[in-house]
């Protein structure tokens, strides 16, 4: 089992182990963790490896937002890593008893977030081969483009909403 964090998280894992406790998994991931989580699964099944399932939670996409958004989030992080990642911390909903999830992102994985496009073929390559795919979307979460996100998986993979969650999957 394989669990891909998120941009300015380390060990997170334990936020979503209600469903990584459900069943078996192979890979799973959260935000910028489950990016990286398609691609590790991707090349595992190029590489003739098996992967029974993978799990996204809250999924960032942000390639599709305009390039004045991608500048002004990347001077911002140039200008005072600090406040960058406060403010984003305080965006995706961690709350003070989390602090120990917190790990300092670096330009090169925010460039990566902003820019990546998730492509429907690696994922429909990825069901083809018999990989169950699952997204978790919370419908509060300030940080992602939820109706993008959405109009992305649902006609590809199972997805579940949760009505009054942030971007960590919690009640906001």
């Amino acid at each position: 089992m394989r669990f891909f964090s998120g941009f300015g998280f380390i060990n997170e894992s334990v936020l979503f182990e209600e469903w990584l406790l459900k069943g078996a998994y192979d890979v799973s991931g959260f935000s910028m963790g489950a990016i990286k989580a398609i691609e590790y699964a991707y090349n595992e099944i190029l590489q003739q490896r098996r992967i029974n399932s993978l799990l996204l939670f809250s999924p960032c996409m942000l390639a599709h937002k305009s390039l004045a958004f991608k500048r002004l989030q990347l001077s911002s992080f140039q200008k005072d890593p600090q406040s960058y990642m406060d403010n984003f911390y305080q965006e995706v909903g961690l709350s003070a008893k989390m602090e120990r999830f917190k790990k300092e992102g670096s330009l090169e994985e925010l460039e990566f977030l902003l820019n990546y496009k998730y492509s429907d073929s690696i994922i429909r390559f990825l069901l083809e081969k018999g990989v169950k795919v699952e997204t978790f979307i919370g419908l509060k979460d300030r940080i992602t483009d939820i109706q993008a996100l959405l109009e992305f998986f649902m006609p590809l993979v199972q997805v579940w909403q949760f009505k009054d969650c942030n971007h960590l999957l919690q009640k906001s």
